[in-house]
């Protein structure tokens, strides 16, 4: 069915229950904000696979992008069932022909056994092939491989280097871990400055575990000259986020005094919140504990 028909169809049934509101109107109201989120969803999943099954048909004929993104349906339920299987299937194909994004992906499926049976040899050899593409993203994986030895010899230096790389793309997970390695003198001489320089850059980027780093760094005065103030400001973007320690920090700063006026109230407010919520703490390399996949661009369907 074509994406106009079922729009004309979703708009008749809208038509015909907007006249039931002049027979009972917050009854009418109610099942019509109802049926409009059914019908929504509706639509949205039969557009889905609509461009799932145009997708695949360009898939079969060979191309590479047409495979990626037929792959991440699979791995994600979009538009078809389900199917790791099938996943890695494509993504096999497309990364065979070069394709960058997809040769992450399979890496990312070898690292998690997702699909396929799990091989941190083989997610190395895909994730290596993206990264010397210069994708981001396997480059961020590669260096997470490196520094904890996940199919490859831990080599600190070895993560440094393709964190870097990630890093200087933008990638703020890549910013963070860099940062973490200068703090600790990981693969690279101890540098505390530049440790801030790198976690800030993340922070500014909305990494939250970055902005608690950045804020210890201004309460201590490690690597950058001690400031209170902007201790707490960092503090604060890290609580609002839900980050466990800086509210507990934060709790203590109103408790105290230091960079904010003592406030008792918000101080308890902080405390309690940190004692509700919790956000899992990693360590300070390693940041995160997972490799990520990246989701492709969508891929452009004719109607």
């Amino acid at each position: 069915m074509k994406t106009s028909t079922l729009i004309g169809n979703a708009c008749s049934v809208i038509f015909l229950l907007c006249l039931l509101w002049f027979i009972d109107g917050w009854f009418a109201l109610v099942i019509l904000t109802v049926l409009i989120i059914v019908v929504a969803v509706w639509i949205a999943s039969a557009i889905d696979a609509y461009k799932f099954h145009s997708c695949k048909k360009a898939a079969k004929r060979g191309d590479a992008e047409a495979q990626l993104n037929v792959g991440y349906c699979y791995e994600n339920g979009k538009g078809v069932e389900q199917n790791h299987a099938e996943a890695v299937k494509w993504y096999r194909r497309a990364a065979e022909q070069g394709n960058a994004l997809a040769q992450c992906n399979l890496g990312q499926c070898y690292h998690g056994g997702k699909g396929v049976e799990q091989d941190y040899d083989e997610a190395v050899k895909w994730l290596l092939k993206a990264a010397e593409q210069g994708l981001a993203q396997a480059q961020y994986n590669l260096g997470w491989c490196y520094h904890n030895g996940s199919g490859v010899e831990q080599d600190h230096t070895e993560a440094v280097k393709w964190f870097r790389k990630a890093a200087e793309q933008g990638r703020s997970d890549a910013q963070y871990n860099l940062g973490c390695c200068y703090r600790n003198g990981e693969g690279v001489e101890q540098d505390y400055a530049e440790a801030v320089k790198w976690c800030l850059k993340a922070a500014e980027q909305g990494d939250v575990e970055a902005q608690f780093n950045v804020a210890t760094c201004y309460l201590t005065g490690q690597g950058v000259p001690e400031d209170k103030e902007e201790a707490v400001k960092w503090l604060t973007k890290a609580a609002e986020r839900g980050h466990k320690a800086a509210q507990q920090y934060l709790g203590a700063c109103y408790a105290k005094g230091i960079g904010v006026p003592y406030d008792k109230k918000k101080a308890m407010e902080w405390y309690r919140r940190a004692a509700t919520y919790s956000f899992p703490l990693a360590g300070l390399v390693g940041g995160r504990s997972k490799i990520v996949v990246t989701q492709p661009d969508e891929q452009e369907t004719g109607q």
